[in-house]
């Protein structure tokens, strides 16, 4: 069988690598115009991307030493209610450290009770006292300690605590991935495609390259990114647009000299009309304005960086989108993957999570591959799709902020349409706190990020805490107890977990 992977930028290069691994027997292509480069200066990932290079067999050591990949604990979300505040929104961790250890047993006794349902004790109480939860969260207090989750046992091996993203350069990760691929066997085209061949069914059946070469395919990876070749020219697939939601549309990305220490989270600092994500790779940050363009143009965003950070950065270009999916990224035989499928926009480096996801339900849904089966087909782009607005929700969420101090923040309320999903979950929010009632119903996040982000824009009620805080019985369990044990258990381990550039150093001597 032919497989073609369509496009070489990151989630091509995920897909050609996660193909070869599956489908080691099939003859594999990958089809990439090297004038093409990747768009982004400095990729941030969740922890998505490590189950996936474990599956490829590529290890945290291949990337710091290939890729100039860096940890990452959290995302730091810095101004979002206008006060030069931050929070943390870091990623799940060892249960004795969870913000829900503690929660089975009885909020009326000293009972344990292996049944009783999930509760955030310690977050209650917390919320009670504090504005976020930085405090009892470990990726939280790790990026202010600047350390990553691993700490080295008696016996040499390492013990990790939490789970991990990547910072990384997008580039040197498409050389590298190039370079593994092609030793694995993978056949590479440097080209464009500049036909494609449809049997009377609708499935392609081969493509026409730019350097004259005619490719016979069995399957295809759409990975064209914007270009979006197949789903969107061949297939003239309906596109979901999300701008009524995350109406921001514009990004002017570019790169910050830093030293010293790396930071372990990647930085979201809220600006007049959007935000600036700021990533930390091997040597330098990449950084971009993603802004709202109905409230500022591009010279404007140059002047407000500008001022923002006291000189003016080099913008190389200048990149429009709009935020949406594909409501079929599967048509026939060729599945669109990253950017070709869709896009919500940087915030919580969703696109190379939902690359992951794609890959992950397609095999789920290999009948579709397989046997053609058109059920299986449409079963993956519905499933797709609900993953998608599950993402959404909380994304949106995010700018649920208490600013008011420009119109972009002022009206994003006013002129913009909550997502269904998040405007149901919002409603629990109404009269009491996150629980794993919706990450059950809704698929969507887990609790402790709608908890993380919610204190962290100070979206809930005190009157709703108060009232969550009597329910379960607060100041007479032993949460206070537990609070102080927890507490000294995180810095216990905190203390014992290495600093991220020592860490650094120990992968590259691997």
């Amino acid at each position: 069988m032919n497989i073609i992977i369509v496009g070489g930028g990151t989630a091509g290069c995920l897909s050609t690598l996660f193909c070869q691994r599956f489908f080691p027997d099939h003859n594999i292509t990958l089809i990439d115009d090297s004038d093409l480069g990747p768009i982004g200066v400095g990729e941030s990932t969740t922890p998505a991307i490590i189950e996936m290079l474990d599956f490829l067999g590529i290890s945290l050591s291949d990337m710091v030493k290939n890729c100039g990949a860096t940890i990452k604990n959290s995302t730091r979300f810095t101004n979002w209610n206008g006060d030069n505040k931050f929070y943390h929104h870091g990623f799940n961790t060892d249960p004795e450290l969870d913000i829900f250890y503690g929660s089975h047993k009885s909020y009326f006794s000293k009972n344990p009770i292996g049944w009783a349902p999930h509760v955030p004790l310690l977050a209650i109480n917390e919320l009670k006292e504090n504005t976020n939860l930085d405090n009892i969260h470990l990726g939280g207090v790790l990026s202010v300690e600047n350390k990553v989750p691993y700490t080295f046992l008696d016996n040499g091996s390492l013990k990790d605590y939490s789970s991990i993203g990547l910072h990384f350069d997008a580039r040197r990760v498409a050389e590298y991935f190039l370079k593994l691929s092609l030793e694995r066997g993978v056949q590479h085209i440097n080209s464009k495609v500049t036909e494609s061949h449809l049997d009377e069914s609708g499935y392609v059946q081969s493509l026409k390259l730019e350097n004259g070469e005619t490719i016979y395919t069995d399957f295809i990876f759409d990975c064209s990114g914007f270009l979006r070749l197949f789903v969107e020219k061949t297939y003239k697939s309906k596109f979901k647009s999300y701008q009524r939601y995350l109406p921001v549309n514009s990004a002017m990305p570019f790169f910050l000299e830093r030293d010293g220490e790396t930071p372990t989270y990647t930085e979201a600092i809220a600006l007049s009309s959007g935000w600036m994500w700021k990533t930390p790779v091997d040597g330098r940050f990449g950084c971009g304005y993603v802004f709202d363009n109905n409230y500022i143009d591009s010279t404007q965003a140059l002047d407000e960086l500008t001022n923002f950070l006291g000189f003016e950065p080099k913008i190389n270009k200048h990149i429009s989108f709009e935020s949406g999916y594909f409501e079929t990224p599967w048509n026939k035989n060729v599945l669109a993957v990253g950017l070709s499928s869709g896009f919500l926009e940087p915030l919580e480096a969703t696109s190379i999570w939902i690359t992951v996801i794609s890959l992950q339900l397609f095999i789920e849904h290999i009948r579709g591959f397989v046997n053609k089966d058109e059920k299986s087909v449409a079963e993956y782009n519905t499933q797709f799709t609900k993953a998608v607005e599950s993402i959404l929700a909380l994304v949106q969420f995010h700018y649920f902020t208490k600013r008011k101090d420009t119109p972009f923040w002022r009206e994003f309320r006013e002129k913009n349409e909550t997502a269904p999903l998040l405007s149901e979950i919002l409603e629990l929010y109404s009269y009491r706190l996150p629980s794993n009632l919706e990450a059950t119903k809704y698929n969507t996040f887990p609790p402790f990020s709608w908890y993380l982000v919610g204190a962290g824009l100070e979206y809930f009620d005190k009157d709703i805490i108060a009232s969550e805080a009597k329910s379960y019985n607060i100041d007479h369990s032993l949460a206070k107890q537990d609070m102080y044990n927890f507490k000294l258990n995180i810095n216990d381990v905190v203390k014992k977990c290495l600093n991220h550039n020592e860490f650094l150093s120990y992968l590259r001597g691997i």
